[in-house]
């Protein structure tokens, strides 16, 4: 996803799919032409790409990776990028394939008391949830 590869589309349950607090997956289930899905599709990924990349953020420096819980229904996986915040990415399980539902992103608790907000609580509008 981070480096606008349309082969990552695949790997995305579109249909509830959160990315970084936007709640994309009512967004694509209102489409009702493939046409337009796919076009919804390719420009999430340039987006997401754009904006990912833009703030130096680089994929291949993230570290730390852990599974942080697990259900039947999917898996939370965590890594940790170089200023210091925690990506969380929630996989589903459908048709014994997993699937990307939730990307987030939280702070390191000295940045959030920071910011105003009580230390160790996820910033405002990163859900996790597993869906299937």
């Amino acid at each position: 996803m981070s480096n606008n590869d349309s082969s990552a589309e695949d790997y995305i349950d579109w249909e509830n799919f959160t990315a970084v607090g936007q709640d994309v997956g009512p967004i694509y289930q209102s489409m009702t032409s493939e046409t337009d899905r796919a076009e919804f599709r390719k420009g999430f990924l340039i987006g997401f790409s754009q904006s990912f990349t833009g703030t130096g953020a680089d994929a291949s420096k993230l570290s730390n990776w852990t599974v942080v819980s697990e259900s039947p229904s999917g898996t939370v996986v965590s890594a940790k990028a170089p200023n210091g915040n925690k990506l969380l990415i929630t996989v589903t399980k459908r048709n014994e394939l997993g699937h990307v539902a939730t990307v987030a992103m939280t702070r390191p608790a000295r940045m959030a008391m920071a910011a105003g907000t009580t230390a160790g609580r996820r910033t405002p509008g990163c859900r996790m949830s597993c869906r299937s």
